[in-house]
């Protein structure tokens, strides 16, 4: 019989078609990499390639679509390869750098490597603090004062079982000259390659990459312990009925290093108990579970007299629903608007997985959900954007998602190319490694059109709308708003509300002025705010006005001129371009001025605001409460200028086109 082949395995065109685009990729990064970069313009076709570890990287990528996307089992091989190529090229493409709690990590580490203990001395915490940030990416690290001990030497609030792992492969960076970051690349990348092993053991390959390729892959390169808990959660839900002894361990391990991990351990204790067969029950891996759970709280105790210095960030205050479901559905932080795909595919795969999985996985991420809502950071840095609670949420999903990925591939295979596509492909927009690390910054592109269209839809927590809009990172102003006024959040102080300026203010329902209430305002309508207890903010109220003492703002806004609006430092054009030593904490720009609600962030040292102003301007300093002058106006020319504060009190810059 001859003709063409009506094989439904057959990798066909669009498998092709991709391997060529990533062989054409491979060829422009040796070409860039040979020359210093490839120019080429012909009329309004441009073609420029000068960064070939960012060409690999796309070229690994497309290279992954076109292996995984094809509904044959005989790729294995090719995909693994893929991701291999991903990974490394993903390193590549980046550069280390301190996010989160890196420094931590990165102390501990360094002090193990050099057979001391965890605990640092305060000459080792100045020594290796000094040490670090000359480091490039460390140079502007900080760190939270590590709690001291019995012996006067202080732990850090994260536990040292990751820095311990990482400590001789920080020895052989030391030994080389290679950036101690590259330490942590190396374990997340074995570590990654285990949870791979596993999956690819149980013929979950394609659902592998999926994963890799997913969210988990901003934190690759990170002297950051999510990779850590990821396969360690991922592998104590998948191996929990097939090998429950390495199961056991791994949520152990889970457990040591943070100790929310500990419900997932009981409950999968809970599903081997549950089998009602007493030998079956692996007790010597089962006590040593036990035993590396219990390591920290035993180690804190003896040397700190409390079980966790963790234990301090949770509160008893009974959680709201928001709360409980913001790592899942927040517009910012959510897994669902994060990863959609492999959200669809975790519920296809639902009835592919046996009953006790499903039960532990239900129960392990409705615990945790009620832990992650007591926490007082809900909107915390070292992520790109998603939550790294919903992070441990996918995690706890991973048995969910291979299934699904296997149903999907099988039986709809135009869907899963598109799926496929769309998922990787996304995720390396989202969560490239060399991307920075958003922290409290802004509403992403989702949230940002929620509540400038709808914003009604979207009552996040109090505590994410307020750091992002205004771009701070735990210490927000309230009241706040989006920069068209479309949604705000207000705070009534016993008589009014307050209002951020310049958003009109108006007359609000008395609920929104008793004291301390926090209300939306959604275009207009009134809108309860979720519950948070607890939330903490800066709520002085020098930039807020109340619908009786609007005047007090005619100073300002006779030099804003028209349409005046909330900004951010960050935002691109604006007559303040950088700041030194200072804290931009609002800021409000019009057609004639800006003015800039700033203080010192480090008492003593010098303090420096650079103004880019286009006209004729004038420069005053006014007092925040009354808005009087503090000194003499100054004249600017069109230009840059570096204006030296001296008062270390918080003021008003206000620079005015004259």
């Amino acid at each position: 019989m001859t003709g063409k082949s009506t094989n439904a395995t057959h990798p066909g065109w669009f498998h092709t078609s991709l391997r060529v685009v990533a062989a054409s990729l491979v060829i422009l990064a040796a070409i860039s990499l040979a020359t210093g970069g490839v120019r080429w313009s012909l009329g309004f076709v441009r073609v420029s390639a000068t960064d070939p570890s960012r060409l690999l990287l796309e070229a690994a990528t497309i290279w992954l679509i076109a292996e995984v996307s094809v509904r044959k089992d005989s790729r294995r091989l090719s995909i693994l390869f893929a991701l291999a190529g991903l990974l490394v090229a993903s390193i590549a493409d980046s550069t280390p750098r301190r996010v989160g709690d890196g420094l931590e990590y990165v102390a501990m580490t360094l002090n193990l490597s050099r057979g001391r203990a965890p605990a640092l001395s305060p000459s080792e915490q100045q020594s290796l603090l000094s040490e670090i940030t000359v480091l490039p990416g460390f140079d502007r690290a900080a760190v939270d004062a590590p709690v001291p001990g019995r012996d006067g030497k202080g732990d850090f609030r994260h536990f040292w079982l990751y820095p311990l792992i990482a400590s001789p492969f920080a020895m052989l960076t030391s030994w080389s000259g290679v950036h101690v970051n590259y330490a942590f690349a190396a374990v997340n990348l074995l570590l990654v390659g285990a949870l791979i092993w596993v999956l690819a053991g149980q013929g979950y390959l394609p659902a592998a990459a999926m994963l890799t390729a997913g969210p988990i892959l901003w934190w690759i390169d990170k002297a950051h312990v999510e990779v850590f808990l990821f396969v360690t959660l991922a592998c104590a839900v998948l191996l929990i009925e097939t090998w429950p002894a390495v199961a056991l361990v791994a949520a152990g391990l889970a457990a040591a290093q943070n100790p929310a991990a500990g419900v997932v351990l009981l409950l999968c204790f809970a599903s081997v108990l549950a089998r009602g067969r007493v030998r079956g029950i692996p007790w010597l891996p089962a006590a040593t579970a036990l035993g590396i759970a219990a390591s920290a709280p035993a180690y804190y105790l003896w040397h700190l007299g409390m079980w966790s210095p963790l234990s301090s960030t949770v509160r008893t205050d009974l959680p709201g629903v928001r709360a409980f479901m913001t790592p899942i559905l927040d517009p910012n932080l959510g897994l669902l608007p994060y990863a959609p795909i492999l959200a669809i595919a975790a519920c296809m795969g639902v009835k592919d997985t046996s009953r006790r999985t499903r039960v532990t996985i239900a129960a392990a991420s409705v615990l945790l959900l009620g832990v992650f809502a007591l926490t007082g950071n809900v909107n915390h840095g070292g992520s790109p954007g998603m939550s790294r609670y919903a992070l441990w949420i996918l995690a706890l999903c991973t048995p969910l998602v291979a299934a699904g990925c296997e149903a999907w591939r099988a039986r709809h295979r135009v869907t899963w190319q598109a799926a496929v596509t769309l998922s990787i492909a996304f995720s390396i927009f989202a969560f490239r490694p060399a991307l920075a690390d958003r922290g409290g910054d802004s509403p992403n592109w989702l949230a940002k059109e929620i509540w400038t269209l709808w914003p009604a839809f979207d009552n996040p927590l109090p505590e994410v709308f307020a750091e992002r809009v205004s771009g701070l990172d735990g210490s927000a102003l309230v009241p706040a708003g989006t920069t068209a006024c479309t949604k705000l959040l207000i705070a009534g102080n016993g008589r009014d509300a307050r209002w951020p300026f310049p958003c009109p203010p108006r007359n609000a329902p008395a609920y929104c002025a008793t004291a301390g209430a926090l209300c939306y305002v959604n275009n207009g309508q009134f809108a309860d705010v979720p519950r948070q207890p607890a939330f903490s903010f800066d709520d002085s109220h020098t930039h807020a006005w109340t619908l009786n003492d609007m005047a007090r703002f005619d100073l300002i806004l006779a030099r804003l001129g028209t349409h005046p609006q909330f900004v951010r430092l960050t935002d691109p054009g604006g007559r303040i371009a950088d700041v030194e030593n200072l804290d931009v904490s609002y800021m409000v720009e019009g057609a004639a001025g800006t003015a800039a609600w700033v203080k010192m962030t480090v008492p003593d040292e010098a303090a420096s605001i650079r103004l880019h102003v286009t006209a004729e301007s004038t420069l005053e300093l006014l007092e925040p409460s009354d808005f009087r002058a503090t000194g003499i106006p100054v004249a600017l020319s069109p230009g840059l200028h570096d204006i030296p504060l001296l008062d270390s009190k918080p003021v008003i810059v206000l620079v005015s086109d004259r």
